[in-house]
């Protein structure tokens, strides 16, 4: 396939139709060699922006065709041929697959869609796990994209369902004005909104296998051109760029089972000594026994539960994915700590829970997976109270040593972290480096009075409010 020979300009996007033109050049007509993409995903805002990095790395002509996944059939028989099909889900390429529109065994997946509970900010409800959505005083919105899946796995719910809706749009609108109390859908389908509302996706013991799904890319059968297609599904499916716009839309990446296990039977054990002497010291010198701690980023659980052993306090343990937080609840009541060690699946993004409700908050390795830590810093210092404090970063407290430190073969956070140009280590894949802690507490408005500093071991912020 040949690139453009038109000169390098900006990419523009020249929409019409329902086709996206994405051109690395100042064209504005698509040439017979252009790649063509089908994608039926509900909400191709972050395909669109991963092929437009594409484009300007590789300088080949894409050319986006969007549709709804129902006629997509009929759109590849009267637009085709394409090169590369992207699907809403698995039900839906099976059907694909069948109609021999697809290369057999070419499959990728892009990301993983989750099915949710949607909440207002601050969460007015206080809907905290999948059960409490069938309290009886709730209005429960369903997203007709969910409709078969809802009656499959969640039929507890059939009594609070007030509308169902395929419109994303007016059902968010309806739940800012007040007028529902929850929405269930895909992750997906808010993607647009996620920093502006409480999502809390399902573990597959609540929906069944169902609720989570892999949004698949192929090899488009009879492809015109198969090699520049392979090099375009290479690209969307695995390269560190196309996965920061996913993960910069606050999708998921992989399979929320595997990924919960990997985590607990490997980084979680390794580091378990390394959790419990971050808890001892945080008790020793912020005194916080009683009252509520919030743990973000708890993955299994380790510090979420070490804490709730040492102390008196009520702690909360946060993850964005809901079979790590099942993992952790099993935890909790083998350890006989259930009554003051409690879970919930949330972003870190939009807390739910209300303003000034914590005495403490720790977080340990989250940071630079989180998207915008400006918003998310914001959520810390909104949860916590008046006199409450903060201890948020990265790598060993000081109670760990540096000789034990080293026998885990981890470095410094500093050369993984941060944004400086030498100190980014190869091989890592940390999407959302950090700004320095001073540049990030200017922006976040928190001033230096009420915060310090730590490079003991790592690197650490003290907040205080």
């Amino acid at each position: 396939m040949t690139r453009s020979s038109c000169a390098p300009a900006v990419l523009r996007f020249v929409a019409f139709t329902g086709v996206i033109l994405l051109v690395a050049g100042v064209c504005t007509a698509a040439p017979p060699d252009t790649l063509r993409v089908l994608c039926a995903a509900e909400q191709p805002g972050p395909i669109r922006q991963a092929v437009a990095a594409f484009v300007g790395q590789e300088k080949t002509l894409v050319e986006v065709t969007t549709s709804n996944k129902v006629d997509a059939p009929d759109v590849y028989a009267t637009k085709g041929p394409f090169d590369v099909i992207i699907a809403p889900c698995n039900r839906t390429a099976k059907k694909w697959q069948d109609g021999a529109l697809v290369v057999a065994g070419s499959e990728r997946s892009l990301y993983w869609k989750r099915m949710s509970i949607v909440l207002p900010l601050g969460n007015p409800k206080g809907i905290l796990q999948p059960a409490d959505v069938s309290r009886p005083d709730l209005r429960i919105a369903v997203q007709t994209l969910c409709v078969g899946r809802v009656d499959e796995t969640l039929a507890n719910l059939k009594p609070n369902v007030v509308l169902q809706a395929q419109d994303g749009a007016l059902l968010v609108r309806l739940l800012r004005q007040g007028d529902l109390d929850a929405i269930i859908t895909f992750d997906t389908a808010v993607a647009d909104y996620a920093d502006s509302l409480v999502v809390m996706r399902l573990p597959r013991s609540v929906c069944g296998d169902l609720g989570e799904t892999p949004v698949p890319i192929y090899l488009a059968a009879n492809a015109p051109h198969p090699e520049e297609a392979k090099k375009l599904i290479d690209f969307l499916s695995a390269s560190p760029q196309a996965r920061k716009v996913y993960l910069s839309h606050a999708l998921t990446l992989s399979d929320g089972v595997k990924e919960a296990k990997s985590y607990d039977t490997g980084a979680g054990k390794r580091f378990d000594k390394v959790y419990r002497d971050l808890c001892r010291q945080v008790v020793d010198d912020y005194k916080v026994t009683r009252g509520r701690a919030l743990d973000i980023g708890c993955g299994p659980g380790q510090m979420t539960l070490e804490l709730a052993r040492i102390t008196q306090l009520q702690v909360v343990g946060l993850d964005i994915e809901p079979e790590v937080i099942e993992i952790a609840k099993r935890k909790a009541s083998q350890a006989g700590l259930a009554e003051r060690a409690s879970f919930v699946a949330a972003d870190a993004h939009a807390l739910p829970f209300p303003d000034n409700c914590f005495d403490l908050v720790i977080s340990r390795g989250t940071w630079p997976f989180l998207r915008d830590h400006v918003l998310a810093f914001r959520e810390v210092y909104r949860v916590m109270k008046p006199g409450a404090v903060a201890f948020i970063g990265g790598g060993r407290g000081r109670y760990t040593t540096e000789e034990e430190w080293a026998s885990l073969g981890e470095r410094d956070p500093r050369k993984q972290w941060f944004r400086a140009a030498d100190a980014q280590e190869e091989g890592t894949f940390f999407p959302f480096p950090l700004e320095s802690y001073d540049v990030l507490m200017a922006k976040v408005g928190i001033a230096p009075r009420q915060y310090k500093v730590f490079l003991e071991g790592g690197q650490w912020v003290e907040i205080h409010k």
